[in-house]
């Protein structure tokens, strides 16, 4: 014979149809009612139930009152506990709940259910569980909702229940959208951990800046090289930190019974990743940048390019951050009639010197320029303009567009930089 289930309330003994449980699982600790004489439940444990209105109004309990339930079998009789309604349960509507292809999403045949019971383990001091309520828009698979959260976000023992998925009651490790002033601020605090730490490498960084810098890399490839070791140490470390806060300590939680949860969501972890990363990636940028105006030639400072337009043929123009004096002009000029060629190969292109242009206040260089590495494209077309004010010379380079543009200009950076090289060696200094 099926048990008998009795329900002591307020108003005395009731005898009630079935009882539809959740089956056991270890993630969320909910059991099956069926193996309460297997001693799954103790005396101490917390249970709820949705209970059937109707099944409400003849024990006389409302939502928040207690019951307390026995299960008899043949002649024997368990004390399964108290309960608290929690919320009303229709079990007909339930019933007709079906899925995309017609089949009924519940294993529950109205009217015989008159109580869903649900039970979570007793938790240890500090643990803490939330539930979730997810309400489906017409035309949802209910069934293949819970299916999919059961396998991709780890959520077991997902129930549906008039056209509502239901989460038992979980670990907030296993993404609960709250919890986020418990962890914001211990990460915050290791974020400024990591800034501190870059910051004071600074010194640290000025070996690695002048290898880099021989080399041949200006200072922003310099600066993209730290700022991806940033970024990649900042995205390993977080990525690992959410795996192991996400699942692996909610696992050791559960069998070693730690005494709580690392509280998270969605949201709120993208945000403090996100704060990790920007300050990783900041206390990066600010020590390269330190270290780099520490240990670089000032000549290589300040490199700006600036679009022309369309009117002068869509060149760009670069003020170069070298100033030469009136009285070191000729030396200067020397080493662009005898040197630029020379010098420029080596930076991967051809430079010819076409044309000079003087003026009392200004002297023109026009060059024609091939890449080494791009053959078959015609010569771009630069120049240098040296104008003279307060007895100093101001560089400006203009590039015309080309697909190696970029190629021309670090080829004149590593000429201006052989230059003062060159200068020191015949005593002129820059």
């Amino acid at each position: 014979p099926p048990p008998v289930l009795v329900v002591v309330s307020p108003t005395g003994n009731h005898t009630i149809g079935e009882i539809y449980g959740i089956t056991p699982s270890v993630a969320d600790r909910l059991y099956d009612l069926a193996d309460v004489a297997d001693g799954w439940f103790s005396g101490d444990e917390a249970r709820e139930i949705l209970i059937n209105p109707s099944t409400a109004e003849e024990l006389g309990v409302s939502v928040g009152d207690e019951v307390c339930v026995y299960r008899s079998y043949r002649g024997v009789t368990y004390r399964v506990g108290n309960f608290t309604v929690c919320g009303l349960y229709d079990p007909r509507k339930a019933s007709e709940v079906r899925g995309l292809d017609g089949s009924r999403l519940l294993d529950v045949h109205a009217p015989h259910v008159d109580i869903i019971a649900t039970s979570r383990a007793a938790v240890s001091l500090g643990a803490e569980t939330t539930r979730y309520t997810m309400v489906l828009k017409e035309g949802y698979d209910a069934l293949e909702i819970s299916s999919y959260f059961g396998l991709v976000y780890k959520f077991f023992g997902v129930t549906v229940k008039s056209g509502v998925v239901y989460g038992p009651s979980i670990p907030k490790a296993n993404i609960a959208m709250a919890g986020v002033e418990s962890y914001l601020v211990p990460l915050l605090l290791a974020s400024l951990m990591i800034f501190s730490f870059a910051f004071g490498t600074v010194y640290e960084r000025r070996g690695e800046i002048a290898t880099l810098t021989s080399v041949g890399l200006n200072p922003s490839n310099i600066r993209n090289v730290i700022l991806t070791e940033g970024f990649v140490a900042a995205t390993i470390g977080g990525l690992s930190g959410s795996f192991v806060g996400i699942y692996l300590y909610p696992l050791a939680g559960f069998f070693f019974d730690l005494p709580g949860y690392v509280k998270s969501g969605p949201f709120y972890f993208l945000l403090t990743l996100g704060l990790i990363m920007f300050m990783a990636l900041l206390g990066g940028y600010l020590p390269s940048r330190k270290a780099g105006m520490m240990t670089t030639p000032s000549i290589m400072r300040r490199w700006s390019l600036k679009k022309m337009g369309r009117k002068a043929g869509r060149a760009v123009q670069m003020k170069l951050p070298v100033t030469v004096l009136e009285e070191e002009y000729p030396r200067f000029e020397e080493y662009l009639q005898t040197h630029v060629q020379t010098e420029a190969l080596e930076a991967g292109v051809r430079v010819k010197l076409d044309h000079v242009k003087k003026s009392d206040s200004a002297n023109t260089y026009d060059f024609k320029v091939w890449s080494l590495s791009r053959t078959g494209l015609p010569a771009a077309l630069c120049t240098l303009e040296a104008t003279e004010s307060d007895r100093k010379f101001s560089i400006l380079l203009k590039v015309k567009a080309r697909p190696y543009r970029r190629e021309i200009v670090d080829a004149f950076r590593m000429v201006l930089l052989k230059y003062t090289e060159w200068g020191k060696k015949v005593r002129q200094p820059v």
